[in-house]
């Protein structure tokens, strides 16, 4: 058995043991009542997750589907750290992004080393450019550290200020020190890394009317969003 096999089935079974041990929520998405709630089935879906320098597939994610008798309201109950709606895990954008601009690699390389296609890859960059604000996300840290000193996010490759679309060299730039931010936000919150997947897992918690396809936003950490 290979490492990747080895991995592929500790992931795999860190979500069976999740699924056969998970208790209902508290409130239903809809209505706010917890009485009337009850487990609605099962689906499944897959998943790629990075594990150290690897990028390993589930192929079967199993899902509990929760039902609020009162209201109708039908929605999954994810595993932690699972996006809704996109099979590869803040994990590996998070890794593929870091690749690209801060290590410099051109996106051939990283999509091979993140098992995806180079278009693929390149979409990452403005998913990650666009979930959250980097001012938002500098002041969540001022919140969290409780000082007005914030570590230099570090810039993007210097090979890519010979692009000639600026549009794209903002969306790099946008998407490093989102990246940063989110790094260093998780380590003072104490989560753990990659920053990428944990705040964010963080601020969803669970719900069920933020995407995270093809508008990540999540309202929190977006312009205007209004701090606690």
């Amino acid at each position: 058995m290979d490492l990747t096999s080895k991995a592929e089935q500790d992931v795999t079974r860190g979500w069976a043991e999740f699924h056969l041990g998970a208790r209902k929520p508290q409130a239903c998405v809809g209505c706010g009542r917890g009485d009337r709630l009850c487990w609605n089935g099962t689906s499944c879906r897959s998943a790629s997750v990075r594990d150290g320098d690897e990028t390993v597939h589930v192929a079967e994610v199993p899902q509990r589907r929760v039902k609020c008798r009162a209201c109708d309201a039908n929605w999954i109950h994810r595993p932690p750290g699972l996006l809704p709606n996109k099979h590869f895990q803040a994990c590996v954008i998070a890794s593929a992004v870091s690749q690209h601009v801060h290590g410099g690699d051109a996106l051939a390389a990283v999509a091979a080393a993140h098992g995806c296609s180079p278009r693929q890859a390149g979409r990452w960059m403005s998913w990650t450019a666009a979930i959250a604000d980097p001012a938002v996300l500098a002041a969540r840290l001022v919140e969290a550290i409780d000082a007005v000193v914030l570590p230099t996010a570090r810039e993007i490759a210097l090979r890519f200020e010979a692009l000639r679309h600026q549009a794209r060299v903002a969306t790099l730039r946008r998407a490093a020190r989102v990246l940063a931010l989110m790094e260093a936000l998780a380590s003072a919150l104490q989560l753990e890394p990659p920053g990428l997947r944990s705040v964010v897992e963080r601020f969803l918690n669970g719900r069920t009317d933020v995407g995270t396809y093809r508008r990540p936003v999540i309202p929190e950490l977006a312009g205007g969003a209004q701090l606690m």
